[in-house]
């Protein structure tokens, strides 16, 4: 009888959400936590988001997420598909600088630098780099 409530125990620890990834609830995480998580983790990281200096566009860009307003704190990476909808970037002109940046929340809000966001995303790894994937973005409005 041990035995099968340590099997139920451990297929439920398993099942628990933020404990294998999955669909579950997204695990909350500072922004310099995220690269310490496994590649695939769901998460929901607070910040602000920032154009980098330079930037490659192809039908994607990955800009930064920063702690604090201005670039300040720590930073992550946050892989955005370029477009007018929900949860996109709208494509920087070029000689773009930081005050161009404004990604649509999955509201249709826009975002724009010195907003504070809630990205959802999953944890991507590739060639040594992190990068926020798959994100979806909610405006902090106060």
């Amino acid at each position: 009888m041990k035995r099968v409530v340590l099997l139920v125990g451990v297929v439920a620890l398993v099942g628990a959400p933020g404990c294998g990834g999955g669909d579950g609830p997204p695990r909350q995480v500072a922004v310099e936590a995220v690269c310490a998580l496994d590649d695939g983790a769901r998460v929901e990281v607070q910040g602000y988001l920032r154009l980098p200096e330079k930037i490659s566009l192809t039908d994607r860009a990955v800009i930064d997420l920063f702690t604090r307003r201005g670039g300040a704190g720590d930073r992550a990476s946050v892989d955005m598909v370029l477009g007018t909808g929900p949860n996109q970037l709208e494509r920087p002109e070029a000689g773009f600088t930081p005050t161009s940046l404004r990604a649509r929340g999955e509201d249709g809000t826009v975002a724009t630098l010195n907003d504070r966001v809630v990205v959802v995303a999953k944890v991507r790894r590739a060639d040594g780099d992190c990068v926020l994937g798959d994100a979806t973005l909610r405006v902090v409005t106060i």
